[in-house]
């Protein structure tokens, strides 16, 4: 509990992404209260007579991030076109992954898995320390092709093609993406996840062979909708994109 609250206490005093701590801006609001909800919750995840009430924290954490993925940080407004763009789909991918998790960790919660919950709220930790680290600068370059970055890559991709799904003209630019995300996914089958590195070494192959098979079902699918979106089916391709958002949640949740 003591390192958890550690990295809490390094990664949440801070208000939020990159933002003018004298400002007070609605999304300064939104971050504070986020960072009041995941600051409850750490201090409350290892006790399980507080599993209720954590839940109900969880939830709120849920509600106020759907509510602040609105809000987008300042400066990405006015970066060029197809860098505010790519900001801002990467932004929202961020705070829907929070979501998810929020929503997964209060089911946990009241199920009381409270060691499934204490890795949960790692993960929300960790993705409010990338956040900050992420939208500090106005740049968008990919630095390295390690897994977590692939990851963002994906999603950030999937945010960008459902974005402009009903705007036929940029169908070629949208399948292009769908190309990085089919290679993206299976770069990603190089790198093992830490919940896999973790287990017993008698139980890791039957993981990473599951693993395996949803990178390859994903891939699969980026596939089809680069197919779908050059050959304008517009239909078809909003349904893939619904399959892959659901099969990014399932891997979230299998394999974070």
């Amino acid at each position: 509990m003591k390192s958890l609250m550690l990295v809490l206490s390094l990664s949440v005093c801070s208000s939020g992404f990159a933002m003018d701590p004298a400002s007070h801006s609605p999304l300064e609001s939104c971050m504070k209260k986020m960072n009041q909800s995941l600051k409850a919750i750490a201090r409350q995840v290892q006790e399980p007579s507080q599993n209720q009430q954590t839940a109900q924290w969880a939830e709120k954490l849920s509600q106020i991030t759907t509510q602040c993925k609105s809000n987008v940080p300042e400066g990405i407004n006015n970066l060029p076109d197809n860098e505010r763009d790519t900001r801002k789909a990467l932004y929202e991918e961020m705070m829907d992954h929070t979501t998810e998790l929020s929503d997964q960790l209060a089911v946990i919660l009241r199920k009381n898995d409270n060691l499934k919950a204490q890795k949960i709220v790692e993960s929300l930790i960790a993705i409010k320390k990338d956040g900050h680290q992420e939208f500090k600068h106005s740049d968008f370059t990919l630095l390295a092709y390690d897994l977590k970055t692939l990851m963002k890559q994906m999603g950030t991709n999937l945010k960008l093609i459902a974005g402009r799904i009903n705007d036929p003209t940029q169908n070629g630019n949208s399948a292009k993406l769908a190309d990085e995300v089919t290679q993206a996914t299976l770069e990603s089958k190089k790198h093992i996840p830490g919940s896999i590195s973790s287990l017993p070494a008698s139980e890791q192959a039957a993981r990473k062979d599951q693993y395996d098979k949803m990178l390859d079902e994903s891939a699969g699918l980026s596939q089809q909708l680069a197919q779908a979106l050059r050959t304008n089916d517009t239909a078809k391709a909003k349904i893939l994109i619904e399959q892959l958002g659901n099969l990014k949640k399932d891997s979230h949740i299998e394999f974070k």
